[in-house]
């Protein structure tokens, strides 16, 4: 067998920088878009050199790469997001009770209602009015005489005007603290989802650092096989390239990561400058129970519809006490006179007795019978839409959480927990000789979008019982369906 030919070392050489060249152009117009949060963490060195690959036959050893290589990332403590304390969930739900904005607002909120009774207290919807006049009788050449008269007069309600504000006011302020009711199931309710997401984005930081370790380490191998001149530079631009954007995808998390963080603290009245990080592992998918009537829970829990019934029945108490303002209000008092006879020439007092009545015939409080009339018709409306369309949003809801729950299924198990030990399986294959780069680029590109891929399908299916949770006002939990941990405290 003769020695091998220039062109016969050059074919296979021709054959990978083709490949290089195709796989460059291949990765350059692919995106990762789920990895588009990233994150930067301190670069780790590697531990250990790996022996190179011998030379190809006939191939001189190269000096070293006359291209810089792309540095690793370095990060001062300022370019880093700042993280407060790890939370438990229950913690930030306890803080949230308390110092959260949108609870300070719903808790002030029930002034309105204590303001109504307030107003419908006093016994007398009018102060009572005083009427006096002072003057002089003169006569030609007679005395002066001086004379006076008074009268003093109060509003009365004689049918029942009072009890019935009172009433309403007591119903509104029920509103009021439905309105609170359903504020901080509402919060709860998205606080929990936020946690969620918060998990899942420490997934994909978590992630973005395997591959930076991944990506690092292969450009070191690339860098020996230049060096021994097994590999022409292609193999180590390729490695740089991928180095930079594995470190700009782990910045990206971590930033979308720290973002979560944030609105957890702005949800639950967290100081800003230490935002919460979550504890914990991903909640499990399960999928709803079939057992359960969801409709009927939905009306037994969801503070929502509690709303409405109070809403309603606010707005029948208004209507009755606009109807019994219609009624008479008498007006009584006394009147009191010192006048003077102009013929007896003596003084005289008078006292008498005064009973006014208005007559309820023009206005008879239609503007404000017609504006609580309409109150319950948009209330009644209200809630027969809600009634009818409950069964539907539950159904939706209910089987969009088993969907994404089968769709975790196909991932939990074999995608998940093996990313890592997979691109360990990946760097011995190419350590042994088994994969050359290209393959080992493809393959590392896969299982970064195969990864992506399975966190948002857990980001789905948080974001699917979220939506079911606001629809039935319980928490979906691996028990089953839980109370609330804010509103059903005291």
């Amino acid at each position: 067998m003769g020695a091998p030919t220039s062109d016969d070392r050059a074919e296979p050489m021709n054959r990978n920088m083709f490949g290089m060249l195709t796989l460059m152009t291949w990765l350059g117009s692919s995106s990762i878009e789920p990895y588009a949060w990233a994150a930067p963490v301190p670069p780790r060195p590697s531990d250990r050199t790996l022996p190179a690959p011998p030379p190809a036959p006939g191939v001189r050893s190269r000096p070293a790469a006359p291209s810089t290589p792309v540095a690793p990332i370095e990060h001062t403590a300022t370019s880093l997001p700042k993280f407060g304390a790890k939370v438990k969930l229950d913690t930030l739900l306890e803080h949230a009770r308390k110092q959260a904005p949108d609870i300070i607002v719903a808790r002030a909120n029930i002034a309105h209602g204590d303001a109504a009774i307030e107003a419908a207290k006093p016994l007398f919807v009018e102060d009572p009015w005083i009427y006096g006049g002072f003057g002089a009788r003169f006569t030609t050449g007679e005395r002066t005489w001086f004379e006076f008269q008074s009268q003093l007069q109060q509003t009365i309600e004689l049918a029942g005007e009072r009890r019935l504000r009172l009433q309403a006011a007591r119903k509104l302020k029920k509103v009021t603290e439905a309105q609170l009711e359903q504020a901080l199931w509402d919060l709860e309710r998205i606080i929990r989802s936020a946690y969620r997401e918060a998990l899942v984005a420490r997934e994909r930081v978590h992630a973005a650092d395997r591959v930076v370790e991944f990506s690092q380490h292969m450009l070191e191998i690339a860098r020996i096989q230049f060096e021994q001149g097994a590999v022409s530079v292609l193999p180590v631009r390729l490695s740089e390239a991928q180095v930079a954007q594995a470190q700009q995808l782990r910045i990206a998390a971590t930033y979308g990561y720290f973002a979560l963080c944030q609105t957890l603290a702005e949800l639950s009245g967290w100081p800003a400058d230490s935002p919460p990080e979550p504890i914990g592992e991903l909640p499990p998918a399960l999928e709803v129970p079939a057992d359960v009537d969801l409709v009927a829970l939905a009306h037994e829990k969801l503070p929502e519809y509690r709303t409405l019934l109070a809403t309603v029945d606010q707005a029948h108490a208004r209507v009755r006490s606009t109807r019994r303002d219609v009624f008479p209000q008498p007006a009584v008092g006394i009147y009191v006179a010192r006048e003077v006879d102009p013929f007896a020439r003596v003084g005289m007092t008078v006292g008498l007795g005064v009973l006014s009545l208005n007559l309820p015939i023009w206005q008879r409080n239609r503007g404000a019978r017609a504006q609580a009339q309409a109150d319950l018709t948009m209330a009644r409306g209200r809630q027969t839409a809600w009634e009818r369309e409950i069964q539907a949003r539950v159904r939706r809801a209910s089987a969009g959480v088993n969907a994404a729950a089968e769709r975790v299924k196909v991932y939990a198990a074999g995608v998940l927990p093996r990313f890592e030990e997979n691109l360990k399986l990946l760097r011995q294959a190419f350590e042994l000789g088994e994969i050359d780069l290209m393959q080992v680029s493809l393959a590392r590109q896969r299982f970064l979008e195969i990864q992506a891929d399975a966190l948002n399908t857990y980001a789905d299916y948080y974001r699917a019982v979220a939506e079911l949770e606001g629809v039935l006002g319980t928490i979906v939990s691996p028990t089953g369906f839980t109370p609330s941990k804010l509103r059903d405290k005291p």
